[in-house]
């Protein structure tokens, strides 16, 4: 069947009828997107698909790409319909072209004005709006369906979906909504609570997704109804892992063409919950850790014996001090279990750091207070505040599952690495104690391990503070339920 006619419908949103361009806080929105066709390339490649005479209708201002899409495909005539004047700047762009033969525009409202045909064979639209529906032009589109396709004709895109998601994005909160607290010295606070109910129209990272995709809404464009458009759709999603959720987002999904070509059209779907990772400098900050707390584990084995037998304690007591470490380090992981119900993550890291570098300077000191149970307590406090297992709470609540085998395997490597580092590292401490000639009760080849010890923790605290992305309190093993948006999205 050989198409012969098509009609293209370019129209521009409410917000541009009263001004020429978009403001700035309009970027990234359906009105700030005007000079970007950047869907029409989209279409561009589903038209070269489909070998057939088809047509654009973009919302976009200016430019009336589609249209010359349309034409280059082949299309025996493209008719454009822009309310606007820009409709003679899109016609002379046509000539420029090479297309002024084939593509003619009408200057006018869809609902007002008259083509010179009966009927078209195509009509293709780019009437998405915020949210998909809001501020959409699809009446318009819906319009130009009942009036002038013909029967069996074509709707580009024909169907259309809506998602709805949750993200994390603390950055992106603090940067729109945290900016009115800090305005040239004044505090705007109050805006940020009408900037909260405003949607956002922007790029989503797809690692941020902290639930799965719902879809709320579905049309066939070729059938559905003006009066349809208006919809009310109760939603819930299932949380993926754990983590805020600082907005709510949409994604929206048109398809166009015909049956026939409707699977060419492939839906770009977010990065899997199976391959999210959590940012780099968590991911090197766990794994230091691991070495750190591998070699305090190890690095006082070598002096342990001469240590115990100074204060007046044998061999057997250094075995005791040796392994009451990992020992209570069990406790003190069922501890962190249930700590980490009602206290951040975070938090419960820095505690076991600070207990640990207390740990290790009791057991610089015992030698001082020349009490030989100090040993014992600070090696018991140490193996309390090991935290072993915060970091495999941490991978499991950020790594995916088919990432995880990978960040598993770096532990194996580094934890080895961690208990051969020890050994060495002592040997090196008692050699330099030997080298500078320093020996006393608070500092010698026995202490120097503790005070050693305590200086990484402390530093490791302070990287800690900084650079560790939290987990929050909440399990968040519910589902979200709810229909209020804190901020929109447009998930890419």
């Amino acid at each position: 069947m050989e198409l012969k006619r098509v009609v293209t419908h370019e129209i521009v949103t409410n917000a541009l009828s009263s001004q020429a361009m978009p403001s700035p806080q309009q970027q990234g929105s359906p009105a700030g997107r005007v000079l970007k066709p950047t869907l029409g390339t989209t279409y561009e490649s589903q038209l070269r698909l489909e070998q057939r005479l088809l047509c654009a209708a973009p919302v976009n201002r200016c430019t009336g790409i589609l249209c010359l899409f349309a034409a280059q495909a082949g299309a025996a005539k493209v008719i454009g319909i822009e309310r606007s004047d820009v409709a003679q700047k899109a016609a002379k762009i046509a000539e420029e072209n090479g297309f002024g033969d084939v593509i003619s525009y009408i200057q006018g409202k869809v609902e007002e004005v008259e083509l010179p045909v009966e009927k078209v064979d195509i009509i293709i639209s780019e009437w998405m709006g915020y949210f998909l529906m809001f501020e959409s032009m699809l009446d318009c589109v819906l319009f130009a369906r009942d009036k002038w396709l013909r029967p069996g004709g074509q709707m580009f895109p024909d169907h259309a979906r809506l998602y709805m998601a949750g993200i994390e994005d603390a950055d992106y909160k603090e940067e729109k909504l945290g900016f009115w607290r800090h305005v040239r010295g004044f505090d705007l606070s109050p805006v940020a609570e009408l900037a909260i109910g405003e949607p956002l129209s922007d790029i989503v990272d797809a690692a941020t997704m902290v639930t799965e995709s719902q879809c709320i809404l579905q049309m066939d464009l070729r059938e559905v109804t003006c009066a349809e458009l208006d919809f009310s759709a109760p939603f819930a999603l299932k949380v993926l892992r754990q983590d805020f959720v600082h907005a709510l987002v949409s994604r929206e999904l048109p398809r166009g063409g015909s049956s026939a070509t409707s699977s060419s059209v492939s839906e770009k779907k977010p990065l899997s919950d199976q391959e999210r990772m959590p940012p780099t400098a968590s991911l090197l900050l766990i794994h230091y850790f691991l070495v750190l707390a591998t070699v305090n584990l190890v690095i006082t084995i070598p002096t342990a014996n001469e240590y115990s037998e100074r204060l007046g304690a044998g061999r057997l007591f250094a075995g005791l001090m040796i392994g009451c470490l990992p020992i209570l380090g069990i406790a003190g992981n069922l501890v962190n279990q249930k700590l980490f119900s009602c206290l951040p993550l975070k938090t419960i890291w820095i505690l076991n750091c600070l207990g640990t570098v207390l740990g290790c300077v009791l057991y610089a000191l015992a030698g001082l207070m020349k009490f030989k149970w100090t040993l014992l307590i600070a090696r018991g406090l140490m193996g309390f505040c090991s935290a072993f297992s915060l970091p495999g709470i941490y991978v499991s609540h950020t790594v995916g599952l088919k990432r995880r085998s990978e960040i598993l395997f770096y532990f194996s490597a580094v934890l080895t690495l961690g208990c051969a580092v020890g050994p060495a590292l002592a040997a090196m401490l008692e050699a330099f104690m030997k080298f500078i000639r320093i020996e006393n009760l608070v500092l010698d080849s026995d202490t120097i391990p503790g005070w050693f010890m305590a200086v990484l923790y402390l530093l490791f605290t302070a990287k800690l503070i900084l650079l560790l992305k939290d987990l929050p309190i909440d399990a968040l093993a519910v589902e979200v339920q709810g229909r209020t948006l804190e901020s929109l999205g447009e998930d890419r």
